[in-house]
Order: C-alpha cells, then sequence, then structure tokens
C-alpha cells in the first residue's frame, strides 16, 4: 500500500477518534464512562499515528533506534487503549468504580515488561525474530504472543463482565450491553484473524482501525441508546421484592427500568396503555406519559406527593435522584405507593370527624340553650354578661339589663297543667327575640323569668325597648283547650273562650347607674321587677 494512502489514512484515523474523544469528554457529566471511553480514542488515534510512522520508516529506512522508539511509543499506545476498554467495562457496569493506584499499577506491570522487551529486541531477538532488517519484514517472537495473550487475558476480562452482566440486567439493559458485547467484539475477533491468517504484516496495521470500530459502536452504546450507568446487581432478588412500584428514569425521564409492583400496578393506572393481567412493559416510554404529569411534576428532581393519579387509585410518590461523584445527574428513582385503600379509609374517617364534629358542636349549643324555649340558659347569659361587662369598662359604653317575669304563670299551671305553662313560655320567648336587635341576648333566667342584655344603650332606651316587649307580650291569646276561670282583674285572664291573655313585668338596671358588676345589675333589675309586681304588674320599672 503506498506510502501517501497509509499517512492519509491514519491522519483520517486520528482526526475521528480525537473528534468523538473530545465530544465523550465534553458529555463525562453524563456518564462517567465517558472518560475512559474518551481516553481510549485518544489512545486509538496515536496508535494509528505511530503505526503510520513506523511504516514510513521502514519506507525510508529510518536506523533502527528511531524504528525502536517508534516500535516502544506504538506499544506504548497499544497497552494504553487496551488498558483504557479495559476501564470502560468496568465504568459501565459499576459507575462508583475508579482506577485505583493498585490497579494502575498491576496494570502497568505487563506494558512495563513488554516496552522493555521491545527496546531490548535487538540483543535477545524473542520479541520480534531476527530476521528483522530495515524495509524487511516484522516476524514475531516468542514474547510477542505473549504480549498477545495478555492483551487478550484483559480484553476477555472486560467482555466476560459484560457477558455476566447481561444475564441479570433487565431488557433494556441487555439491548445496549448487546451493543457493546459487539463493539468489544470486533477488536477481539479482528485481532485473532488477522494474527492468523498472516503473521506477518505489511503496510497498514488493521488493528486500530478495529479498535476504533469498537470505540465508536461503544460511544453510540452510551449516548445515543441512552446507557444507564446504574446496572441493577441481583435485580430479582432486589427490584422484584420491593413492594412498592419502582421505575428508574434515565436523565432525560425515560423508563429504562421497572420491577414487579410497576408491571402490577400500570394496568390500574393507565388502562389505555398496559392491559390487566399482561406484562406491563413501560421500558423506553416517558414517565409523564406512565405516571401522568399530576403525578410526575410537582416532584421535580426530589419530592414526595399523595395525588389521586386515576379515579379511585391514589399514588403517594417520591422521587430521588442519583448522582455520580462529581455531582452529575445519573438517573431519578421514583417509588410509588398505591395508598387507594389507606385513602379510602381517611376519607371514610374525615366523613366521620364531620359528624362527630358536628355532634360535638350540637350537644355544645344544648349545653348552652334551654331546651323548652330554644333560649340560650342561665349559664351561657352569665359567660356572655362577664365578656360584655369587660368590654363596655374598656371601651366606657352603656349597658343595660331587664328582667322579665310572666305575671300569675303559677296560677296557669295550676289551672290548666303544665303543658299550658310551656306553651305560654315559648310564646313569650318567641316575643322576646323579635324585640332584640342583632348583638341583643336573650335568654331564659328560671322558671318564668327571662333577662335581656342590650349593650349600647341607656336606661331610658332599655326602657323604652322593655315596654314595647311588655305591650307585645299583652296582646299575646295563647289557646288551650278547655279553660276553667281563674278570678279577674289585671294579669292573666282566663274567660270562657280557649285561650289566655298573657302579660309581663319587667325591671330595667344600667351599668355605672345600679351596678358595676354582673350580681350587683342583677340584682337591681331584679329589685326593680318586683316593684313592678307590687304596683300592680303588667308594667316596667327602672331602678332606682
Amino acid at each position: 500500500m503506498g506510502e501517501a494512502v497509509v499517512v492519509a489514512l491514519a491522519a483520517a484515523l486520528l482526526v475521528l477518534c480525537w473528534s468523538v474523544a473530545g465530544v465523550a469528554w465534553h458529555r463525562r457529566g453524563r456518564a462517567p464512562a465517558a472518560v475512559p471511553l474518551a481516553v481510549a480514542l485518544v489512545c486509538v488515534g496515536v496508535w494509528a499515528g505511530f503505526d503510520a510512522a513506523l511504516n514510513v520508516a521502514r519506507a525510508h529506512h529510518v536506523g533502527a533506534a528511531t524504528r525502536t522508539l517508534l516500535l516502544v511509543l506504538d506499544y506504548t499506545a497499544v497497552h494504553a487503549s487496551i488498558a483504557a476498554a479495559f476501564a470502560f467495562c468496568r465504568s459501565v457496569l459499576d459507575p462508583a468504580w475508579r482506577l485505583r493506584r493498585r490497579i494502575g499499577a498491576l496494570l502497568a506491570v505487563a506494558p512495563a515488561l513488554v516496552l522493555t522487551a521491545v527496546a531490548t529486541n535487538s540483543w535477545h531477538g524473542a520479541f520480534f525474530t531476527p530476521a528483522t532488517a530495515p524495509g524487511g519484514d516484522i516476524g514475531f517472537g516468542s514474547l510477542f504472543w505473549v504480549h498477545v495473550s495478555y492483551c487478550y487475558l484483559l480484553l476477555g476480562g472486560g467482555l466476560a463482565c459484560l457477558v455476566a452482566a447481561r444475564r441479570r440486567v433487565g431488557p433494556v439493559f441487555r439491548r445496549q450491553l448487546d451493543s457493546l458485547l459487539v463493539g468489544a467484539s470486533v477488536p477481539f475477533v479482528g485481532a485473532a484473524t488477522v494474527l492468523s491468517w498472516e503473521p506477518e504484516t505489511h503496510g497498514v496495521d488493521p488493528l486500530p482501525f478495529l479498535f476504533a470500530v469498537s470505540a465508536l459502536v461503544h460511544f453510540r452504546a452510551v449516548f445515543r441508546q441512552g446507557l444507564l450507568q446504574l446496572v441493577p446487581v441481583a435485580r430479582a432478588r432486589v427490584m422484584d421484592t420491593i413492594g412498592e412500584a419502582v421505575f428508574v428514569l434515565d436523565s432525560t425521564g425515560r423508563v429504562v427500568d421497572a420491577n414487579a409492583a410497576a408491571r402490577v400496578l400500570l394496568p390500574r393506572l393507565r388502562p389505555d396503555l398496559f392491559h390487566a393481567g399482561a406484562d406491563a412493559d413501560a421500558v423506553g416510554l416517558g414517565v409523564e406519559e406512565v405516571l401522568g404529569e399530576d403525578v410526575i411534576r410537582p416532584l421535580g428532581d426530589e419530592g414526595h406527593r399523595v395525588v389521586e393519579a386515576a379515579p379511585g387509585v391514589h399514588l403517594d410518590a417520591r422521587t430521588t435522584v442519583v448522582h455520580g461523584h462529581r455531582g452529575e445527574v445519573l438517573a431519578r428513582v421514583v417509588v410509588v405507593r398505591d395508598v387507594s385503600d389507606l385513602a379510602r379509609a381517611n376519607q371514610r374517617l374525615q366523613e366521620q370527624i364531620v359528624v362527630i364534629e358536628r355532634l360535638r358542636e350540637r350537644l355544645q349549643e344544648e349545653a348552652v340553650r334551654d331546651p323548652l324555649t330554644g333560649l340560650h340558659n342561665r349559664r351561657h347569659l352569665l359567660d356572655v354578661l362577664d365578656s360584655a361587662l369587660v368590654r363596655a369598662h374598656e371601651e366606657d359604653e352603656p349597658l343595660a339589663l331587664v328582667l322579665v317575669d310572666v305575671d300569675h304563670f303559677k296560677a296557669v299551671n295550676d289551672t290548666h297543667g303544665h303543658l299550658a305553662g310551656d306553651e305560654v313560655l315559648r310564646r313569650v320567648a318567641r316575643v322576646l327575640v323579635a324585640g332584640v336587635r342583632d348583638g341583643d341576648v336573650v335568654a331564659r333566667y328560671g322558671g318564668e323569668e327571662f333577662l335581656l342584655l342590650l349593650p349600647g344603650i341607656d336606661g331610658e332606651a332599655a326602657q323604652r325597648r322593655a315596654e314595647q316587649i311588655r305591650e307585645n307580650c299583652s296582646r299575646l291569646r295563647v289557646p288551650l283547650p278547655a279553660l276553667r276561670p281563674v278570678g279577674g282583674g289585671d294579669g292573666v285572664i282566663v274567660s270562657g273562650a280557649a285561650a289566655v291573655r298573657v302579660t309581663v313585668s319587667a325591671g330595667v338596671s344600667v351599668l355605672h347607674v345600679h351596678g358595676h358588676d354582673a350580681d350587683g345589675l342583677i340584682a337591681a333589675a331584679d329589685e326593680a321587677l318586683y316593684a313592678a309586681k307590687r304596683s300592680g304588674r303588667n308594667q316596667v320599672v327602672l331602678a332606682c
């Protein structure tokens, strides 16, 4: 083969390898295996360059010392390429793997011996045959075959690791490892073919080109097929025994692996994509397509969320980012737990809590209500009165109390029975409620007595309000079944008609005028009430 062609081919291969190596190095953050891949490509390009330089040196009958130097440099590139290929295989299988000093020292032993043998071949002739002469053919000695055996052992070790890993991984990893195995087999088989067919070579050495093809195939497997740098070990024993659904995503958000629980969940989550009873395979699909945007987007890179992903399907989703040693994102792992039963139980619990809260409010209200009239009871009145007094003192506002008593109520009970008396109390209570404003309080104080709490008004206004209520009560006619006459005059008058006329008496007291606390105001209002009764009933008296 012509000298110009040899140089052109070597230059083209060097440019190609170094260009791809630059791209791989630039993308090393996406895959740790990109670093040894870039190193291998650089070394293959150097290998091709020195191989071409050797051909030119032989063609021009360059001296033995120069040729020996070129051979040493050439075999340095050879061993560096093979060592980088081995490191690439290890990095693919274990992203955390790094070339430690001990491993580097072991990998350097054989190349050092080979380079020493090449450099001293003129003394022993054990690496190249003694027939070697300027411009002549290159024959291979016993040490050369030891060198070849070492190279095959190192490459075979990398291949063995890939083959063993292929048996343990899921479908997506298996496809990608197939690409790596094909790429790694190219120089392995090609070298055996070249060495078996042509023990002595002329012109261009095809091995750098075969290694370059292998590196390009590996580049595609890493960056085009989205090879995830996290190969699960003993996946069947780890992933498939996890009760939660586990989805492994690559850097673009595609599902690259899913465990058995995930495959069971998918038909319930996306019946339009996956059929129940079938082995649902989400590998290769976008995670938003599989789990839905409502589940994934709120999670971000790392987050936790409980969401109803489908009608009746509630998911507890958590995502975790897997980082490389430089902090780069290698993958995301989404763990999804079906909490539908828990969500339904929680919903029933919430409904029961609402019912219990309503019952509690009802019981609390009943505890401060008079069951007969529906008005607030005395206990509630006293609590409200204390708060109203504090506010009135702080804001320097007036506050009035009106104590109302049904006239001749005992006569109604004795004559017509307690049912009649109860109806009288209910009718009076309705008149009282109708005669107050928002913010006023009406309560049954006890027996036939009622108390009105009137914030913000003085004694005269309170007396007018009480007088209006008295007039309204005097117009009441409470129907009764059959009434017997009871006395006459003012008060409760019973006629032959089946109805009773009701009258009330009231006493009014005012804060700061008749008392400064609850007891003082109530006592003053009570004294005014009895003054009204002593004066003939059916009237309103303002405390003195």
